[in-house]
């Protein structure tokens, strides 16, 4: 799935395999995020080949949104970690 956003960039959902990623009109990726399958005694068990994790929607918010005011954004590290 396909989102254009206001910034130019699009946001692409990969169904089956659970990724969603940001990419500008010259199909840089911005960011990304794979969802892992399984949490396992704390650790991250990320997708293997024949696996599937299935994510089919998502939505990007802008730093404005009502919901994020008076949080800091900036980059932590991954996710996963």
């Amino acid at each position: 799935m396909l989102n254009g956003l206001q910034n130019g960039n699009t946001i692409v959902t990969a169904a089956a395999w659970g990724e969603i990623f940001e990419l500008t009109p010259k199909n840089e990726v911005v960011w990304e995020y794979k969802v892992p399958t399984t949490v396992e005694r704390g650790a991250v068990k990320m997708l293997q080949d024949g696996d599937t994790a299935q994510v089919f929607l998502a939505y990007r918010y802008g730093a404005d949104y009502p919901g994020l005011k008076g949080k800091t954004l900036k980059p932590q590290g991954k996710i996963t970690d």
